[in-house]
């Protein structure tokens, strides 16, 4: 049996508060642990990073495994310049069995979602949805700045049911001055 050579040239990289780790975290909480794909040389003397001047042979089969998802366009880099708001139009989503949504917001606003369930057009009220103790409207704020890409599900909408239709409205918190806000929902199909 042979045996794996455990010295490294230099240490594990720390954080800024010093913490030494190889499983690193994002912003929203969600950890991994970083990988560097490469080839070892046929002599085992050393190691070359994977790209496209050393591709990664893969022998037999593969296949990609995991569901469909369609991406419907709801908002495409709409630039807001004062505090009136703008809607998705109506969209029929009753082909999916489940939606997220994925907005990416470079302004230098905040941008409220709030969302309107078998609406064809847009009226004084969003829909109230059941917070367990009285029936409120659900607003998500967009933060303003561009630097991150915003998820949610349908659980952060508090829609447990899959509805026909649905109308999504973006409305700033106050005008913004530069940037746009671009959002997506992801279906998946029944």
């Amino acid at each position: 049996m042979s045996t794996i050579k455990q010295t490294m040239k230099t240490a594990i990289g720390a954080d800024p508060n010093n913490a030494k780790a190889i499983v690193d975290e994002a912003n929203n909480g969600l950890k991994a642990v970083p990988v560097e794909l490469v080839t070892k040389a046929a002599d085992d003397s050393t190691f070359t990073q994977v790209g496209a001047s050393n591709p990664l042979q893969v022998a037999g089969n593969v296949s990609l495994t995991g569901r469909n998802v369609e991406e419907v366009m709801l908002f495409n880099a709409i630039a807001f310049t004062d505090t009136t708001y703008k809607t998705s139009g109506t969209k029929d989503i009753s082909k999916y069995r489940e939606f997220s949504l994925l907005f990416t917001n470079s302004h230098d606003q905040t941008i409220n979602l709030t969302f309107q369930i078998g609406s064809t057009s847009i009226n004084s009220m969003s829909t109230s949805i059941w917070n367990g103790t009285i029936f409120a409207s659900k607003s998500i704020a967009i933060p303003p700045g561009g630097a991150g890409r915003f998820y949610f599900k349908m659980d952060d909408l508090g829609i447990t049911r899959m509805p026909q239709k649905i109308l999504f409205v973006l409305t700033p918190a106050a005008a913004p001055t530069t940037g746009s806000i671009t959002g997506v929902l992801m279906g998946v199909p029944n």
